[in-house]
């Protein structure tokens, strides 16, 4: 019986819905995303009512992949209990792992992998740090023979277990030597209760095989006009997205959906995804030290830096740095990308440096006083 008039709109479909109708309040159990672009709805992502538990990332440096991640691991985390075991090849999660009293298992030769008890697949928060081994062979290596060990774990659990378990890999999925064991995962992972987490900026690193085991695929912009067409041909955007995809600013996402429940494919697009910010960045002068939040920064950049791959530049440089600078060498770095004065300026006033602070780096970096205007 329908007792109300929200009742009666969700069953009543007069036309093919653009965006998912939103749940009452009880029924979210899922993580949430963002607002929907169009109709401003609250979206959250509850694996458990796709065809599987997999989740792929795909987009430029700086698009708002990781901030996406991080932000729905923690919300699993908190609000589902979920078990988490991350893949960590540069030092990216130890905030997040520290911040859900998880355990970081740093490894520095490829034979300490051997060590490692899987167990921890199915307990708390945990990454295996693989930034202090020598080289990215050794770091390949590594990884390869823990995607195995987890395969083999994971055989040896019963099936139809309803866990809630997810392996994340970022970025570090594609440079593995062994990618069948990767593709078994994504293949018999939902039988384990085992959800995968992977990224990557090209669409050709993900093959067909994975894709098709992808139930969530959310894509963020993108550099050329390949990476387009290969997502048509796939079906993960349509004609009506596809042109959008080398210009969406920073945060926004188009999501395709796989329910369990229909055939029919769900494609839509998050305004920005609203996150749960845990990336502080520091820049540092003579006169002070700036703390920046992640968030902060990335709008500065937004604002003020108009070219995509001059911001991209800009992300990875701090990153590189582990989000550590000094204003004079930030200075340099802006001047080297061919930025001038009548932006820097107001760029380096957005992250919160004082007209003195400034003054006194452009001084150093350029060897001569600039006035600020």
């Amino acid at each position: 019986m329908l007792t109300n008039s929200f009742a009666v709109s969700r069953s009543v479909c007069m036309m093919e819905q653009s965006e998912p109708v939103p749940q009452p309040v009880a029924e979210w159990p899922g993580a949430y995303v963002g607002k929907t672009l169009q109709y401003k709805l609250p979206f959250f992502l509850d694996t458990s009512k796709l065809m599987n538990p997999h989740v792929s990332l795909i987009g430029m440096t700086g698009s708002g992949k990781t901030y996406f991640m991080k932000s729905y691991l923690i919300r699993c985390r908190l609000g589902r209990d979920a078990s988490i075991l991350i893949i960590d090849w540069n030092n990216e999660y130890n905030e997040i792992v520290t911040m859900l009293d998880g355990t970081i298992h740093r490894l520095c030769s490829t034979a300490e992998t051997a060590s490692l008890d899987f167990n921890l697949l199915c307990n708390g928060v945990h990454s295996i740090n693989l930034a202090s081994m020598h080289n990215d062979i050794d770091r390949r290596d590594a990884a390869t023979a823990i995607i195995h060990s987890v395969t083999e774990f994971m055989h040896g659990m019963k099936i139809g277990n309803s866990g809630n378990r997810i392996i994340v890999l970022d970025e570090a999925w594609k440079l593995l030597n062994d990618k069948a064991a990767l593709t078994q995962l994504f293949r018999e992972g939902r039988k384990y209760g085992i959800g995968v987490m992977v990224a990557t900026q090209l669409v050709k690193d993900i093959n067909n095989e994975i894709l098709s085991n992808t139930a969530c695929v959310a894509v963020f912009r993108i550099q050329n006009s390949d990476d387009s067409n290969a997502l048509l041909e796939t079906g993960i955007v349509d004609n009506e997205g596809i042109d959008s995809l080398t210009t969406l600013p920073v945060g926004r996402c188009l999501l395709h959906l796989v329910p369990k429940t229909t055939s029919q494919k769900t494609k839509f697009a998050i305004a920005r995804i609203e996150g749960i910010q845990t990336t502080v960045y520091t820049i540092k002068s003579d006169r002070m030290q700036m703390k920046v939040s992640g968030e902060k920064f990335i709008w500065a950049t937004e604002s003020l830096i108009k070219e995509h791959d001059k911001r991209a530049k800009i992300v990875n440089m701090i990153e590189a740095n582990e989000r550590e600078l000094d204003s004079v060498g930030f200075i340099r770095f802006l001047l080297r990308l061919g930025l001038d004065r009548s932006i820097i300026v107001p760029y380096l006033r957005l992250l919160g440096l004082t007209d003195r602070a400034i003054a006194d780096s452009f001084n150093s970096a350029k060897g001569a006083m600039v006035e600020i205007e």
